[in-house]
């Protein structure tokens, strides 16, 4: 994961491959600010977008079987040059996870065949939404899954406070 220290709204952090790439690509090493401002609000407006409308027990069985999600795909992202899809693998978590069906009261397998054939921009925002939930884990579940499917500009102020905004999940949480 990047160093990083923040103070208002600064914030220092070391580019990975992914962020050096696309800032070579745009001539955003000029004015880097404006160019990750960019990128980031394009990246949320096709999460927002692409977004599949899943019932809560679909998010929940996700979210549960990718507990911790987030911490993993950064960290492997990173340490591998930022070149990570394990976005792409969340629907094997889901069917790695006994009971995780009965547990939520949906149709695991179906949900399983959705995830699969779902287009890379969905996947990318199941995983930008599952990662979402765990960085609100310290909410009651159904609060953490509306703030989790909304866009994070209407988040009320300070409630992001999971992995990704300082605290770590415990091995023990579930969705």
């Amino acid at each position: 994961m990047a160093n990083q220290e923040r103070s208002k709204n600064q914030l220092r952090i070391r580019a990975g491959t992914a962020l050096d790439a696309a800032l070579t690509a745009s001539g955003g090493w000029e004015q880097p600010t404006l160019r990750v401002n960019s990128i980031v609000g394009r990246f949320l407006a096709m999460v927002e977008a692409a977004r599949p409308g899943l019932s809560k027990g679909e998010w929940c069985a996700l979210c549960d079987a990718n507990n911790g999600y987030g911490l993993i795909e950064e960290m492997h992202a990173f340490e591998e040059g930022g070149g990570s899809l394990y976005w792409k693998t969340l629907w094997m978590n889901v069917e790695d996870t006994p009971g995780i069906g009965e547990k939520w009261g949906i149709d695991a397998a179906a949900l399983i065949a959705r995830l699969k054939s779902m287009s890379e921009v969905e996947q990318i925002a199941v995983a930008e939404t599952v990662q979402r939930f765990w960085t609100l884990s310290h909410l009651p579940t159904d609060e953490a899954l509306d703030l989790a499917t909304s866009h994070p500009e209407e988040w009320p102020e300070g409630v992001a406070r999971g992995p990704g905004a300082g605290e770590r999940v415990s091995e023990g949480t579930e969705a």
